[in-house]
């Protein structure tokens, strides 16, 4: 049975890792919902990350925004993920590095700093989530060269590799559905895109493959890419050798 430290520890890096997937899907589905709000609505990713129960749903991309990240109701709100995750932080700061405290709790400070609300619906979408991004991209930078090689940085690596496969699998799930309803090669060629910039793949996949997007290139990459950090194949490989 995990202890309490090592199950702090973990959960603290699945919910920076779930925060940075929802950011990534928020960005890439407003861009595409902008374009095609028939074919990228708001309301699977509403669905997906909300508790069944769940009575909220809109089609106003600013409004689901503010829902996704800055609701407390929503327990996978960006809002509440970052709490939950300084929460474990603090639990084990004596096992983490004062460097990686600071960031988590930095954006936290963010997040609950007043007129966070109004920031929102004063700048361009995509320039707020850029801005909550880049926490993510400081708290890996920082867990990278900061963070003791030991038992705690295995055991946060394993729950972000977890989480990792956990939120490949539903963005997957995600398009799949879609595009099943469509018979049409050119939008399933949309739904695949948007797939793989979804998972941070699309460069790489435009490297090996040009532009064409065919289903089987695609899947192979997203599950079974040795060298691609978000493949299925690697994120399991990496948790064996945390493990």
């Amino acid at each position: 049975m995990l202890s309490r430290v090592a199950n702090n520890l973990i959960w603290l890096e699945r919910y920076m890792e779930r925060g940075n997937g929802i950011i990534s899907l928020l960005k890439v589905n407003f861009l595409a919902n902008q374009d095609s709000p028939e074919l990228f609505p708001w309301k699977p990713i509403i669905k997906t990350y909300t508790p069944e129960d769940n009575t909220f749903y809109t089609e106003d991309s600013i409004e689901c925004i503010d829902f996704m990240v800055l609701n407390a109701d929503n327990p996978n709100s960006i809002l509440n993920i970052v709490t939950k995750a300084r929460e474990n932080a603090r639990s084990v700061q004596e096992h983490i590095s004062r460097e990686l405290w600071l960031c988590i709790n930095n954006y936290y400070l963010f997040l609950t700093k007043k007129g966070i609300h109004k920031k929102l619906n004063e700048e361009e979408p995509i320039e707020f989530l850029d801005s909550l991004k880049v926490f993510h991209l400081m708290f890996y930078g920082t867990m990278d060269i900061t963070q003791e090689r030991g038992a705690s940085y295995y055991f946060m690596n394993i729950g972000k590799f977890l989480e990792r496969v956990i939120q490949i699998t539903d963005f997957t799930a995600i398009k799949l559905t879609e595009i099943a309803k469509t018979s049409d090669s050119l939008e399933q060629s949309f739904y695949w895109k948007n797939l793989l910039l979804s998972v941070g793949g699309y460069q790489l996949y435009l490297k090996k493959h040009k532009s064409s997007f065919r289903e089987d290139h695609i899947i192979t990459m997203v599950f079974q890419d040795k060298l691609f950090p978000r493949s299925i194949y690697y994120c399991i490989n990496k948790l064996g050798r945390h493990v």
